[in-house]
């Protein structure tokens, strides 16, 4: 289940920014594109374990230049969602295969995939709720945005450090 899902993650990563780029006449991106995506799925055939960063960092700078040239942001967005689902299935789908006989290995594909589903729903609803809509937050609302993700940054790296 992680494989498919994987691999579709990173087929519709690039599909979505390649088609977005070829919709607009940029066909040379469109192809380096291809070869990116071809170079992942081979690298995780292989087992490189390099592979997935280089892709989502490829990913995400193909989509933040599709933005500055003003390609579809639904693209852009999809490609960039989908390239961080991949990204991260992809280092979930090596520690899977070092999984022990005795694990539940359909409960930990389950629950990851749950996690990563609700992590990747909530952010696409929020950057589409960025996209239609512009809101202008007072300097209060701000603070408070910015004290909770700093909160919320330190309880991150208080989990990775225990």
């Amino acid at each position: 289940m992680t494989a498919f899902l994987l691999f579709g993650s990173i087929l519709l990563s690039v599909g979505c920014v390649a088609s977005g780029y070829s919709l607009a006449g940029y066909f040379v991106p469109g192809i380096l594109l291809g070869v990116l995506g071809t170079t992942w799925i081979i690298g995780l055939i292989r087992r490189w374990k390099w592979v997935p960063l280089p892709g989502l960092l490829a990913i995400y700078g193909f989509a933040a230049a599709g933005f500055f040239l003003g390609l579809p942001a639904g693209l852009m967005f999809l490609g960039a969602i989908f390239g961080l689902s991949a990204w991260d299935l992809s280092d979930f789908y090596a520690r899977l295969r070092l999984a022990a006989e005795g694990d539940d290995v359909p409960g930990l594909e389950r629950r990851h995939i749950l996690r990563l589903m609700l992590v990747l729903l909530l952010g696409a609803g929020l950057s589409t709720a960025a996209l239609v809509e512009h809101v202008h937050i007072s300097f209060e609302w701000m603070v408070v945005l910015i004290l909770l993700g700093a909160w919320g940054f330190g309880r991150i790296v208080r989990q990775l450090l225990h």
